[in-house]
């Protein structure tokens, strides 16, 4: 003999499969899409650091060109307090690509603990132009 199920009991039973592979279904839609745009969001951020490196560093220069008349002579050791510029993540690296007495291209290149394949090298010149290198995949315009 059968047993019906009261309408109580229906509603208690839990879920169906049908149910949960829908529900995991959409976890997993929202993942591919979510965590590739987080990720993307992470290292613009990281890159900000080493933009704003690379104008700390060209603001120095002038300075040190108002004090010397000149480029020439201009070191890291020279330009920067304790030869370094401070960050506190160390996300990049400074140093010159370029240098002489009327002009200079600075670079900011990632460091071991940061990967930047779209952008890869930041350079800034005495112009104010901004530009990538190093096999970059994106324009100056997309990374700055």
């Amino acid at each position: 003999m059968k047993q019906r199920l009261s309408a109580t009991d229906r509603r208690n039973r839990g879920f169906t499969l049908t149910e949960l592979m829908f529900v995991v279904a959409i976890a997993a839609l929202i993942g591919v899409l979510a965590v590739p745009a987080y990720l993307d969001q992470v290292r613009k951020g990281k890159r900000s650091e080493g933009q704003a490196a690379l104008v700390d560093f060209a603001n120095r220069m002038e300075k040190y060109l108002y004090d010397n008349n000149s480029y020439t002579g201009a070191t890291t050791a020279a330009v920067l307090p304790g030869g370094v510029l401070s960050r506190p993540n160390g996300y990049y690296s400074l140093s010159f690509n370029t240098l002489n007495a009327n002009d200079y291209v600075l670079q900011a290149s990632p460091t071991a603990n940061f990967s930047d394949p779209q952008c890869r090298i930041l350079t800034l010149s005495s112009a104010g132009l901004k530009g990538v290198t190093g096999g970059a995949t994106l324009s100056a315009d997309e990374c700055w």
